[in-house]
């Protein structure tokens, strides 16, 4: 007796043993029930793709991820998005996708909600539970473009106006007369050509800069960084003429010409971050493929596609076009070219992939420009001219829409006889600008003018496109607002 009375007190536990044996006890009937009953915790979203995100043109899809599988036919039946946001949906393993079928509108905040989905039980025999409620906010890009003012302070400036915010910026100092300007795909910068207003050289001595907007992927405008000059290109040895940019990427393509050897005069590319390199060919009507790996040089003879990147396709020659209008923005873009007709007629043709060639309308007016709508490609805005005599003496301008299926063409608008009209599209497809050079009285502006469109007269006008793609049938075309004197207007991705 007294033998075992020593054992045990030999084998008598601390406090602090104690505390710890009860601890581990504790956490083995805890896992004991958790492996019985299951883990209650009700099923949630701990992923959302978007989150604190400003969507822009290349957001496709969002994902949300669960804590544990769904019963994703409830996942389908409770999805919610406002404004409508059209998509298809799709999942793998606790994954959800919805893949977007349409452009997000911009300047817009969708909220995307989840409610009464339910989980899908490893267990048939247990009750499915509801899913804890998610909600999230996100936003587009503002609606913004830039311009070339004409009037008081912004006379011969870089204004950016935010239509959401309903604000202008002048991007530029008042010593600079601004010629030309591409955005950059971010929104973020602009580049342009500009020339000081105290030179007598005009054009000739213009650089190349790129400036800040303020914009920002985080949304808003941030008045303290908008209007810082970086210069790109100066003129020192080379005069910088006519430059275009890749939509999508910060490739430059420019016609420079040698100040002390006029003869030197060529087409040049300025990928991101390198020296500027000659491509050894003339040309000053030219653009560039979104990606920045090819661009198509009008000549007399015809049209040249070139590749700008080392592993890009070989030169390709295409005789009797006259005009480069644009490429889509597709991932193997094509090419919208002018041709001459020998019967004195102009053919709008679509450059497609292997070089086919399809006509999509012949007119006795003039081509003059087209741009794709964004969202489905397969319509174009383009700026055209009809003669209104048999002698081809006087003709008119309009702005038509063509459908390149049926190559059927509707006339919108009629605009004021200026050749150099600008258009640009929203990046959402939603809404038109155009600029209009206002008439003069005075030879002298008049010679002015059309020497140089920077420092002329004119106005905006924003027409709201018809919807095409929602409402094919019921679309309406609402007459275009004038917005503010200034000319060149340019979307902002």
């Amino acid at each position: 007796m007294n033998f075992k009375l020593g054992f045990l007190s030999q084998l008598s536990l601390s406090p602090l043993d104690r505390a710890a044996w009860g601890a581990i006890g504790f956490f083995m009937v805890l896992l004991g029930i958790i492996l019985v009953v299951g883990n209650r915790n009700s099923p949630r979203v701990v992923e959302f793709s978007w989150e604190n995100h400003t969507l822009s043109l290349e957001d496709e899809a969002f994902t949300l991820t669960f804590n544990r599988p769904m019963d994703w036919e409830t996942v389908r039946e409770n999805l919610t998005i406002t404004p409508e946001l059209p998509g298809k949906m799709s999942y793998q393993g606790r994954r959800f996708a919805y893949t977007l079928t349409d452009l997000p509108l911009y300047g817009t905040e969708y909220r995307i909600e989840l409610k009464g989905a339910l989980e899908r039980p490893l267990d048939p025999n247990r009750t499915a539970q509801e899913l804890s409620s998610f909600s999230a906010n996100v936003r587009t890009r503002d609606l913004a473009f830039a311009y070339l003012g004409v009037e008081g302070e912004e006379r011969g400036r870089l204004v950016l106006y935010n239509v959401t915010q309903a604000r202008k910026f002048i991007l530029t100092p008042p010593d600079l007369i601004v010629t030309n300007f591409r955005p950059h795909p971010s929104g973020e910068f602009i580049t342009f050509s500009a020339y000081d207003r105290a030179t007598d050289q005009g054009v000739a001595a213009q650089q190349v800069y790129k400036v800040t907007t303020g914009l920002h992927h985080g949304g808003g405008t941030n008045t303290a960084t908008y209007g810082r000059l970086t210069r790109i290109l100066d003129a020192a040895d080379y005069q910088n003429l006519n430059f275009e940019m890749a939509t999508q990427g910060e490739t430059i393509v420019i016609e420079r010409v040698n100040r002390r050897n006029p003869s030197d005069q060529g087409v040049w590319v300025v990928p991101p971050g390198e020296n500027p390199r000659p491509l050894g060919m003339q040309g000053s009507s030219f653009r560039v493929s979104p990606d920045g790996r090819m661009v198509a040089i009008a000549q007399r003879q015809g049209v040249n596609l070139i590749s700008l990147t080392p592993d890009g396709e070989a030169w390709r020659f295409f005789p009797d076009y006259i005009r480069v209008l644009g490429f889509s923005q597709e991932s193997y873009p094509r090419l919208l070219l002018v041709r001459d007709n020998r019967d004195l007629t102009q053919s709008l043709v679509l450059l497609g992939r292997n070089q086919t060639q399809q006509e999509i309308l012949s007119t006795r007016g003039q081509i003059l420009d087209c741009v794709f709508e964004p969202r489905q490609q397969e319509l174009l805005y383009c700026i055209r001219t009809e003669p209104l005599d048999s002698n081809q003496t006087q003709e008119q301008i309009f702005l038509t829409l063509i459908d390149l299926e049926t190559a059927t063409d509707i006339p919108l608008v009629a605009l004021a006889n200026d050749p150099n009209v600008k258009i640009s599209i929203s990046p959402d497809g939603r809404n038109l600008l155009f600029d209009q050079v206002s008439s003069e009285r005075d030879p002298q502006e008049q010679n002015r003018r059309n020497q140089d469109r920077a420092i002329a007269s004119g106005n905006l006008w924003l027409l709201t496109l018809p919807d095409l793609i929602e409402n094919p049938d019921s679309a309406e075309l609402i007459p275009p607002e004038r917005l503010t004197p200034g000319l060149d207007p340019q979307w902002l991705r």
